[in-house]
């Protein structure tokens, strides 16, 4: 038996939802998809890929998620001036990827790519 591909989600935890629903209704332009319990809500970012936040006094980070852009420079600015966040530099593997990785208010990683290959 193998394990399913048509799914696949990844948690964040969290301090603060209210402060964490902000911050990642800016990053994706809308709102959360589901909320299966106070302080545990979902994004469906891809068919069958879910970003899922859990409020919690221990937050440890993972990632980093990130997610494809079209302009990784635009997005880049988008990001910084919206939600104010730091982000590194874009790094370049040529004729494959471009990335960048910054934080949420939490400390977990995220990220943005550009497809260099398409």
């Amino acid at each position: 038996m193998a394990i399913a591909t048509d799914m696949v989600t990844a948690e964040y935890h969290v301090a603060d939802m209210a402060l964490a629903r902000e911050f990642y209704g800016k990053l994706l332009g809308r709102g959360p998809d589901f909320e299966a319990s106070p302080g545990f809500v979902e994004w469906e970012v891809l068919p069958g890929y879910w970003l899922q936040l859990r409020e919690t006094d221990k937050v440890e980070s993972a990632g980093p998620v990130r997610f494809r852009v079209d302009d990784i420079e635009a997005e880049r600015r988008r990001l910084a001036d919206e939600l104010g966040v730091e982000i590194d530099a874009v790094k370049r593997i040529d004729g494959v990827v471009a990335y960048c990785t910054f934080h949420d208010p939490f400390g977990n990683p995220l990220g943005i790519l550009q497809d260099l290959a398409r």
